[in-house]
């Protein structure tokens, strides 16, 4: 019995009992009953089950030590309570080991994840179209020098994890949060080839009605709800993963700069998008509404064309709305040109807005034509001007008539319920003559001059 409580003491510390001691001596100090020489075993070297066995075993009084018997119950009652313990150990590692996997699946794509899970280098990869989201608060300087961080912290995170939500809904890859700046991307992480910008619109929309629901300060209402100013754009990009320490997934090209170029000339509660991205918009989603803004200055782009997306037209009301108000994304802008779509889509006729034989002719008409169809144009167009005066950035404001003519045409051809074809090609006829800055008189584009796809 002294013996195995020896062995137990060699098993849980891995070393001979009286490792390079003198083992004469060892023995005359054993067997003095003053002294009672033992192993020595650091307190919470072994389990304390253990311990107590194991001190038990070597007693002096052989009548103190237990029986075999008694040992071997107590041992496998130790088996049966350690097995459990292990079990639970074994649990809680697979949970963290799990929620890791988790965390790392959300930062990164599932490839990526895996690549660097097994410590194995990320190949950059390439998209040729990818659409790219992004938004930011309306005065959010102004909010975080008038609030404590902890309660701005409370508002972005309240409102990031009703964008999470979202995203999640429309299957949507948040790529990174960075202050007041959400950004994200639809046919990069899956083949969403049909429908990626139709996916951002759809959250962007959504994203607005979440972002007028939440409150700036919980604890005082009176300061107001989030109001968000959003962009997006199509176009081609690479992605990577940049570091190795705290790594970040990161997308890399011209593409990402048009799109938080598109965002930071939008308007409040409003959502901005290139003419790119309006023309796959009309291809994959003909019922989300879209506005011309005309030809703007986009730093570090120049002048581009670009459009107001899910604004209201009298044909085609807007599929998501806010309640009228200061974050509405109707209560002001885009009224003007609105009512210029309207009237051009109820003075430019079939021939202008119809669809008609494979060999027809589409016509853009230029509001400086003697016609009067086209007389009506101009005058639909100077009382949406009237309208936009002193607002910051109108549709047709600043433009002259025969720049702002194709945008309207282009407007007026979506209001007028074309289809995705045929609303596509009168986007691609409204460039085509901005481009050839035509002079008065109508404009005409044979079909087979538009291109295949926009």
């Amino acid at each position: 019995m002294y013996s195995f409580g020896i062995l137990l003491s060699e098993v849980y510390t891995g070393r001979d009992p009286y490792d390079g001691q003198d083992a004469m001596e060892v023995l005359r100090l054993v067997v003095d009953p003053t002294v009672e020489k033992r192993p020595d075993v650091k307190p919470g070297s072994l389990p304390a089950p253990i311990s107590l066995l194991m001190r038990e075993c070597w007693q002096s009084l052989p009548e103190l030590r237990p029986p075999f018997e008694e040992i071997d119950r107590r041992l496998n009652a130790m088996d049966t309570e350690l097995t459990s313990v292990n079990r639970d150990r074994k649990s809680r590692a697979s949970k963290r080991e799990a929620q890791a996997s988790s965390v790392l699946n959300n930062v990164f794509p599932a490839y990526v994840a895996e690549a660097l899970k097994e410590g194995r280098k990320v190949e950059p990869e390439h998209r040729d179209i990818v659409t790219i989201f992004f938004s930011d608060i309306v005065g959010y300087t102004a909010i975080a020098s008038g609030m404590h961080p902890a309660k701005l912290a409370d508002m972005l995170d309240r409102l990031y994890t009703k964008l999470d939500e979202l995203s999640e809904k429309h299957n949507i890859f948040k790529v990174e949060t960075i202050g007041d700046a959400y950004m994200a991307v639809t046919n990069l992480v899956q083949d969403q080839e049909f429908d990626h910008t139709k996916r951002i619109a759809d959250f962007a929309m959504d994203a607005i009605v979440a972002a007028s629901s939440t409150l700036i300060d919980e604890e005082d209402v009176s300061l107001g709800t989030v109001s968000l100013r959003i962009g997006f754009h199509s176009g081609p990009v690479v992605a990577n993963v940049i570091g190795s320490l705290n790594p970040r997934y990161c997308l890399f090209g011209d593409t990402v700069n048009t799109a938080s170029r598109m965002e930071s000339e939008s308007l409040p509660g409003k959502i901005h998008c290139s003419a790119r991205a309006a023309a796959l918009l009309v291809q994959q989603a003909p019922d989300i509404p879209l506005l011309s803004r005309g030809r703007i200055h986009v730093k570090g782009k120049g002048e581009m064309k670009t459009f107001w997306v899910n604004e209201t037209t009298a044909t085609m009301p807007a599929r998501r709305t806010l309640p009228t108000g200061e974050h509405s994304p109707l209560s002001a802008h885009g009224s003007g040109a609105a009512a210029t779509a309207n009237g051009a889509a109820a003075t430019a006729g079939p021939e202008a807005a119809g669809e008609g034989s494979p060999g027809s002719k589409v016509m853009v008409r230029s509001v400086s034509a003697s016609s009067s169809r086209a007389h009506s144009m101009r005058e639909a167009i100077e009382e949406a001007r009237s309208k936009n005066e002193g607002g910051s950035r109108g549709s047709f404001r600043k433009l002259p008539l025969e720049d702002s003519a194709p945008h309207e045409a282009a407007a007026a051809s979506l209001a007028a319920g074309l289809s995705p074809r045929a609303a596509a090609e009168a986007i691609a006829a409204a460039e085509a003559i901005d481009a050839a800055a035509p002079g008065p008189g109508a404009a005409t584009l044979e079909p087979s001059k538009l291109p295949e796809r926009v």
